[in-house]
């Protein structure tokens, strides 16, 4: 199971408020990546799925700017040896949408290019109880920023 030090915040969203002396690049980045999955897991648990499919895919690792501050020889090599261009990324995107389309409505992860299964952790118990938080606090931003997000949601159900 993940440890979830997240929830003892008062706002899950409040993990990624810290001071540039302890900021962990790395840390952020898979918290950010296991926000965008339990998000979509509490997304699609909220639209009719006979006219909706939630899809969460990851590219893999993309020769991006994304980490331009996080550099070392290592993770440079192994960036020239292993990750893909950005352009091959987005194929792999689309291979998602694409599959999913023809495969099922249930939400789904791919991970370049092929389906695999969500965490064990994203759908235990504790994790529905992250995706459930996660969403209120999300949602509780958008609705601030569009007062009809609610709405829109409505239309999908």
């Amino acid at each position: 199971m993940v440890p979830t030090h997240f929830m003892q915040h008062n706002s899950i969203l409040d993990t990624f408020k810290q001071s540039p002396e302890s900021f962990d690049h790395y840390t952020h980045y898979y918290t950010s990546k296991l926000f965008g999955l339990l998000w979509a897991l509490a997304l699609s648990r909220r639209i009719d799925r006979e006219k909706f499919s939630v899809v969460l895919a990851s590219p893999g690792l993309c020769k991006s700017e994304l980490f331009r501050h996080v550099r070392s020889a290592p993770t440079d090599i192994l960036a020239n040896c292993f990750a893909r261009s950005c352009d091959e990324g987005a194929r792999m995107i689309m291979i998602a949408s694409v599959q999913e389309l023809a495969e099922n409505s249930e939400p789904s992860y791919y991970s370049q290019g092929s389906l695999v299964p969500v965490s064990r952790f994203s759908s235990s118990a504790e994790g529905l109880l992250c995706q459930d938080r996660l969403w209120q606090e999300v949602a509780s931003t958008l609705v601030q920023v569009d007062p009809d997000f609610e709405a829109y949601l409505q239309l999908a159900c």
